[in-house]
């Protein structure tokens, strides 16, 4: 299955994880999805002590839900969150869908309770699932790649890029040294669809080890998603800045200003 999933193309039986802020779900509920909540799954570092903590919150997003039939997450369209989902369903050793066009184009194409069982045919049932590393990135593994054969992108907006802003609190404003920037919102179009391909206007020839960065993990998840798409491995580095601009060892690049 494509990462992208078109709502007319739903599979059969998919399982849909809504992973709009609460309050937009309660406000338009969709019959039958599971909610999402990205947000408690949640790590500012990742140890390799972390890494069971991180795997078993993520597998809770996933409770119940392993009966092999299609797992699809969508969020308002333009968000974070259903890229979120599917980043953590491939931790977990799971293939997660996105909702092209989010929740709009799911009520749009009138596939509303996609969950239900009635009816639907249920799967004979996965595997275990086993974790996968790859696709997670942190902060020592970044730093020991700067000095080549990593392609950085930065997920942020520019004005976090340049180092001329940044949220409360940052106690170091910039950059990863030999970060690209390409904000996360550059890959939707005007009706919250997605347009992948415009990654490529950023990425060399040949990228080598790819690895994605914003705030929290969160907006870089979004580019995490994109490359799938086009096919292109890479890795999300959860710790992004708020880790980083707190190692005080960790270099920083700001433009001048």
């Amino acid at each position: 299955m494509s990462l992208l999933v078109e709502a007319h193309e739903l599979p059969l039986g998919a399982i849909l994880f809504d992973a709009r802020p609460p309050a937009r779900r309660l406000a338009t509920p969709v019959p039958g999805a599971r909610g999402a909540d990205v947000h408690g799954v949640h790590f500012a570092t990742v140890t390799p002590q972390d890494r069971d903590r991180l795997r078993a919150d993520a597998e809770s997003l996933f409770a119940g839900v392993d009966d092999g039939r299609p797992l699809v997450a969508f969020d308002d369209g333009a968000g974070t969150g259903a890229a979120r989902v599917a980043w953590l369903g491939a931790l977990t050793g799971r293939a997660v869908g996105v909702l092209n066009g989010g929740a709009p184009a799911l009520i749009a194409a009138g596939q509303l309770g996609a969950d239900s069982r009635e009816g639907e045919p249920v799967g004979k049932g996965a595997p275990p699932h086993v974790p996968d590393w790859s696709v997670l990135a942190t902060g020592p593994e970044v730093a020991a790649g700067l000095n080549g054969g990593v392609t950085l992108l930065d997920a942020r907006s520019p004005d976090e890029y340049l180092g001329v802003a940044g949220p409360p609190g940052t106690p170091r404003l910039g950059r990863i040294p030999g970060a690209v920037s390409f904000e996360w919102t550059r890959l939707f179009d005007a009706q919250g669809r997605w347009q992948p391909e415009r990654l490529r206007e950023v990425l060399p020839d040949s990228p080598g080890e790819i690895v994605v960065y914003c705030e929290s993990g969160y907006r870089s998840s979004v580019l995490w998603s994109a490359l799938r798409e086009l096919g292109l491995p890479a890795r999300n580095y959860v710790g992004s800045w708020w880790e980083w601009s707190r190692r005080q060892e960790w270099p920083v690049e700001r433009d001048p200003g």
